[in-house]
């Protein structure tokens, strides 16, 4: 088995654009998946909880926290869940661009099942 390494660089500020922008383009429904994130993060405290004594006998009660400031037009959104680390984001870049190249593929071929339609 080999080995193997990625380094993930990236300005965060871009990424978080791209999504807002193409996946979420609805605030609305960027909203409610950022609070459906958080909720995933005191799942995972939760599960974790179970096998991890430290965990467990924390005194913390899970909660999210939204926050608004209208003076400075700021949103907040906090937990005190257990987010994603550099594996769990790793496995989920490959995933992603594991459909991706899928989808590329997938439309690849109707092109050239197309043009081999409208060259006979």
């Amino acid at each position: 088995m080999t080995n193997m390494s990625n380094k993930f660089e990236a300005d965060t500020g871009k990424i978080l654009d791209i999504v807002i922008n193409s996946l979420y383009s609805e605030r609305e429904i960027f909203l409610r998946e950022l609070v459906s994130n958080a909720s995933d993060a005191l799942d995972k405290r939760k599960y974790l909880g179970l096998t991890d004594k430290k965990i467990n006998n924390s005194s913390d009660v899970s909660e999210i926290k939204i926050e608004v400031n209208n003076k400075e037009k700021i949103l907040s959104i906090s937990d005190n869940g257990i987010g994603m680390n550099e594996e769990d984001l790793n496995h989920l870049w490959e995933l992603l661009l594991d459909q991706e190249q899928k989808l590329f593929l997938n439309r690849l071929q109707v092109i050239v099942k197309t043009r081999n339609l409208i060259c006979l």
